[in-house]
């Protein structure tokens, strides 16, 4: 079943990742972007996310901090946008902030 338009999809997987004697496991998440609403609802929840850093940062202070990659990957239709997290719980806040963002627009519309 194909998004609605402005409703782009997403999913997440956790990766292992080895080098040499470090271990560590990364959380990739996948939004497939389907026009300008799911930009702007990309950099509203970015942005959200970045607020939620620096709060987190000033109550948490010795957490590990947030650290993610963006990039662009074609995934035979188009391209989509592929976030990789360092931390599941830092993943998953951005996940909350995404769907938040799509929920208010369908209440709004």
């Amino acid at each position: 079943m194909e998004p609605e338009k402005g409703r782009g999809s997403f999913e997440a997987n956790i990766i292992p990742v080895n080098w040499g004697q470090l271990s560590m496991s990364e959380v990739i998440v996948r939004l497939n972007i389907e026009g300008e609403e799911d930009t702007e609802r990309l950099m509203t929840a970015l942005d959200s996310f970045a607020l939620w850093c620096e709060n987190r940062s000033v109550t948490h202070p010795d957490d590990v901090p947030a650290e993610f990659m963006m990039t662009t990957e074609h995934n035979g239709r188009g391209l989509r946008r592929k976030l990789i997290f360092a931390d599941q719980e830092h993943a998953s806040q951005f996940l909350r902030l995404w769907e938040t963002k799509a929920f208010e627009e369908a209440i709004a519309s």
